[in-house]
């Protein structure tokens, strides 16, 4: 039969495909297995690195807080922790602290390739709206792709800007020092291999680390701060005990002399004047004391009422005319007439006070001036003096608690008295301020709106009262 197989060929093919069937399976099952294998594998690896990734990430920040809590002086560290980001992180790393405004300041940059750096430290201008600007005024970190432009923020000047373009930066990381809401500078992490990308990973590593150099920061700065309120602290203690003992002292042996009746009748009033000027100096001093711990628990209260400035001080400056003599010079008051507004009259007699004493004090003797005047819709009161003047860095510190412009050794005083005036004109929502230049004397300005707005230490009623009649007068 021509077309069909033979029985023993049909029985060969048949046995055949019956053993050729379970060899097909087998190796189809093994190449998935083997797919999956490596799949596995693949991912195991995949996790392994990350493992180590992250194993080599946590070393980075634990040495890191190792080296920050070894010492509070914090620019001899940063060097090193510069070194333990290099190469791990970066290709080189730069330290930016900020200083006077507008500037920051490279105290530390470390490279791969190892070298002087010594030409790239120092200060150069921070400018607003530059990339590095904006990282520091919103305190988050940015990966920067154009690195030219981020060399050229760097740069202190031309020649500088050539040898950090001769370190490389194919791609970088710009990130904050900041803790506690204070921003210290900023970290620039530079990767010059191809093999080393920046992603959000190494963005958050460089976070890490940068908040740990800010921590560490705002640690020393607290410390500093802390060491110096001891120090004024104990000034203060020292200062208060003299001031105190002196006037007490005097009192003292003035008494003395008129328990055994030793002073002769004719002097007597002169014994008694001392003993009155000592009495209110003590008293003034005490004062001061009690101001002193109002205003540090914010019980600084003001009591308004419709007040003349011009009145006001006229008459405080009456009473310092005799001391005014003793010392060869006077003090005169310049105001155009009625200058009222709604304050309060013990506090502003005290500021008054405050400052005739201090010119009188720092004057040499010569002529004390105090003018009052109106100024776009405020009240001016200025209080000049001819005298040794005060230096442009004490300036800024001298309305600071237990701050003085000059040694307390041979001026003496508590240091409290231009703090209390600010604190006063600061509490009517008023300004006050010093021009001075050593050796030609100082000229202090307060400017009163004349009705402050109601705080909490403020009768809210006087605001609504018009000037009474004998204010006016």
């Amino acid at each position: 039969m021509a077309g069909l197989k033979s029985p023993h060929r049909l029985l060969l093919s048949s046995a055949a495909l019956l053993v050729g069937a379970p060899a097909a399976a087998c190796t189809l099952l093994h190449a998935r297995a083997l797919r999956r294998a490596r799949r596995l594998l693949a991912r195991e690896q995949r996790a392994a690195a990350e493992l180590q990734e992250a194993l080599a990430a946590l070393r980075l920040l634990s040495d890191a807080s190792a080296v920050l809590s070894q010492s509070l002086e914090l620019p001899d560290l940063f060097t090193p922790v510069a070194q333990l980001a290099v190469p791990q992180l970066a290709d080189w790393c730069a330290v930016e602290l900020a200083r006077e405004p507008g500037t920051l300041e490279r105290v530390a940059l470390v490279r791969a390739q190892g070298g002087a750096c010594e030409p790239l430290l120092g200060a150069h201008a921070l400018r607003p709206g530059d990339g590095v600007s904006r990282v520091m005024e919103g305190g988050r970190a940015r990966i920067e792709a154009d690195c030219d432009l981020l060399l050229r923020e760097l740069a202190a000047d031309a020649a500088q800007l050539e040898v950090l373009r001769g370190l490389g930066a194919r791609c970088a990381m710009v990130v904050p020092l900041r803790a506690h809401e204070h921003t210290f500078g900023v970290l620039v992490f530079a990767a010059t291999r191809a093999e080393l990308q920046y992603g959000q990973a190494q963005l958050r590593l460089a976070e890490d680390l940068a908040w740990r150099c800010a921590l560490a920061l705002d640690n020393a700065r607290l410390y500093r701060e802390a060491q110096e309120a001891i120090r004024a602290r104990d000034e203060f203690l020292s200062i208060a005990s003299h001031e105190l003992k002196t006037p007490l002292t005097s009192l003292q042996l003035h008494l003395q002399s008129l328990r055994q009746g030793a002073a002769a009748p004719e002097r007597l009033g002169a014994k008694v004047e001392a003993l009155q000027r000592q009495s209110r100096r003590l008293a003034a001093l005490t004062d001061q004391l009690l101001d002193l711990s109002r205003i540090r628990l914010g019980r600084l209260d003001l009591n308004l009422e419709w007040v003349d400035l011009a009145a006001l001080a006229r008459e405080v400056a009456a009473r310092f005319a005799e001391e005014a003599e003793r010392q060869g010079g006077r003090v005169s008051v310049e105001a155009p007439g009625a200058l009222v507004g709604s304050w309060d009259r013990l506090r502003l007699e005290q500021v008054l006070t405050n400052l005739l004493s201090n010119a009188l004090k720092y004057g040499a003797g010569k002529p004390v001036r105090v003018r009052v005047r109106e100024e776009a819709g405020a009240v001016q009161l200025a209080v000049e003096d001819r005298g040794i003047g005060i230096d442009a860095a004490a300036q800024a510190r001298i309305f600071e608690r237990f701050e003085r412009a000059v040694s307390a050794r041979h001026f003496g005083g508590l240091g409290l008295g231009l703090y209390i005036v600010r604190e006063i004109i600061e509490a009517h929502a008023g300004q006050v301020a010093v021009r001075s230049t050593p050796g030609e004397g100082a000229t202090f300005t307060v400017t009163l709106p004349r009705r402050p707005a109601a705080g909490p230490g403020q009768e809210a009623g006087a605001e609504a009262l018009e000037p009474a009649a004998d204010a006016l007068n």
